[in-house]
């Protein structure tokens, strides 16, 4: 996508300009990476004047680092018409606040893939849209949330959520629980801040009886369960014909509603273990029905009657033996000051765009996390 890589060097102090050398580059069927240098700078220039010595000089590196990195990611935008974009007096005022909240954020480097990731996000936002007003309030706020704030929002946001994913979801549960480690620092004002900052909201009069782990077992109905073996699958498939074919015994495929369990990487026998190609039961009946396989569902009922669901502390043992951060979610959801905790629109995009380094999110993610009510 590049004819040549930018190389930079600080230049006009004194004008707070940043120059380039080598030669000009651009984005096929785009902008010239002398354009986006030029844009970044100018949006910011009043702001660098104001600065001396060292800190003018520091502010000129992030500076330099920021536009080589948002051209980056330009290139990677399949929309290309989206960068004409960058014309509009909106877009440049986003590209401005990126710009200043990433020189609050020294020193955080997730803060800053979170804030460029968010200014694409805006790029691809439609102009008439609720979404790109979400987003240019997350970009205002995204440097000013701390941590353990962040960890909260993305537990609160997993509370009202449904991860569809496939075998292999333990993968993604330990990394929530690695971030989840930050909710050890959590405190009072870290919750009062966020709800001066209109992240998060207290529902009024919301004294739920659930726990945190009753949500996950309610969200996550086909993961916390004890399945059985092979073996017993198979019995249970002679008296309903229709799940002969429901099992898959490789790879996963969107054919099927049960695999084996590999973990262990042992032989396949009678007595290997299975597991739901899905983690709820929700979601797999829609896919079923997507797929003209309707007929199905009542057989999956009463499979699902044959295998009992987890006990609260068996799905706390669970999460424990993927990442001690789950711990301290358990933990932070018995405080009376944040059980009754939703999030806002705003927080609700920025709990996404912290835990995306998680994984892939959904395309719409404003559509598909609001599908979903909040709450308990």
């Amino acid at each position: 996508m590049f004819n040549k890589k930018p190389e930079q060097q600080i230049g006009d102090v004194q004008n707070g300009t940043v120059n380039q050398a080598g030669g000009d580059i651009c984005i096929q069927n785009g902008l010239s990476y002398s354009e986006v240098k030029d844009l970044c700078e100018t949006t910011v220039r009043a702001e660098v004047a104001r600065l001396t010595g060292e800190a003018k000089e520091t502010m000129l590196q992030l500076l330099v680092d920021f536009q080589e990195r948002f051209y980056t990611r330009l290139a990677d935008l399949e929309n290309r018409q989206n960068m004409e974009k960058l014309k509009h007096p909106s877009i440049q005022l986003c590209v401005y606040r990126a710009i200043m909240e990433t020189s609050k954020a020294e020193g955080d480097d997730l803060t800053k893939d979170e804030l460029l990731e968010m200014l694409i996000d805006r790029l691809n936002a439609d102009e008439q849209s609720t979404e790109k007003v979400v987003i240019e309030d997350a970009i205002e706020r995204a440097a000013r949330v701390s941590k353990p704030l962040k960890a909260l929002m993305v537990a609160l946001q997993l509370r009202s959520i449904i991860i569809p994913g496939p075998f292999g979801i333990d993968d993604i549960l330990k990394q929530y629980g690695e971030l989840f480690r930050d909710l050890a620092q959590l405190n009072r004002l870290d919750i009062a801040y966020g709800r001066q900052l209109q992240c998060i909201f207290p529902m009024t009069g919301l004294h739920s009886g659930y726990s945190y782990e009753d949500v996950l077992l309610r969200n996550f109905d086909l993961l916390f369960r004890h399945c059985g073996t092979l073996g017993q699958f198979n019995a249970f498939a002679e008296s309903h014909p229709i799940l002969h074919s429901a099992i898959k015994m490789g790879n996963i495929d969107d054919m099927k509603i049960v695999c084996i369990d590999g973990r262990n990487g042992q032989e396949v026998t009678d007595e290997s273990g299975i597991l739901f190609i899905t983690s709820s039961s929700e979601f797999l009946k829609n896919q079923l029905r997507q797929q003209g396989r309707a007929e199905m569902i009542p057989a999956l009922d009463a499979l699902l009657q044959t295998m009992p669901s987890f006990s609260p502390e068996e799905v706390r043992q669970y999460l424990h033996s993927l990442s001690e951060g789950w711990d301290y979610v358990f933990e932070v959801f018995q405080r009376r000051e944040v059980i009754p905790l939703l999030l806002s629109p705003v927080g609700n995009y920025m709990a996404m765009a912290y835990s995306r380094k998680l994984g892939p999110q959904p395309a719409n993610f404003l559509q598909e996390i609001y599908n979903h009510e909040q709450g308990w």
